[in-house]
């Protein structure tokens, strides 16, 4: 993959973190960035990860539960319940969906 194209989208900004052309090869692996803890971050908060091609397009998504200290977890407990519901699909190469 040519170019990395990292951006902090946190609370509405939209600003660069790295933007390169270093070259990595499929299924290597090459240090980007740190994500670093701010003050104005909650204990317990989404962080996702958007990995994009040298085009712009998103080639792969990732979103994980981030915590200062595993007790924020606790706070998950008091989220209210919903009801979610969902469909399986399949979606061909050239982005057709289908149940």
């Amino acid at each position: 993959m040519r170019g990395r194209h990292l951006q902090d989208r946190s609370r509405g900004h939209h600003r660069p973190l790295v933007q390169d052309d270093e070259d990595v090869a499929r299924a290597d692996t090459a240090k980007a960035f740190t994500a670093e803890w701010t003050n104005g971050l909650p204990d317990l908060h989404l962080l996702r990860l958007t990995l994009t091609d040298g085009k712009g397009k998103e080639v792969s998504r990732n979103t994980y539960w981030r915590y200062r200290d595993t007790s924020a977890l606790r706070e998950l407990n008091k989220a209210r319940q919903v009801k979610l519901t969902g469909d399986i699909t399949k979606v061909s190469s050239s982005g057709a969906v289908t149940r």
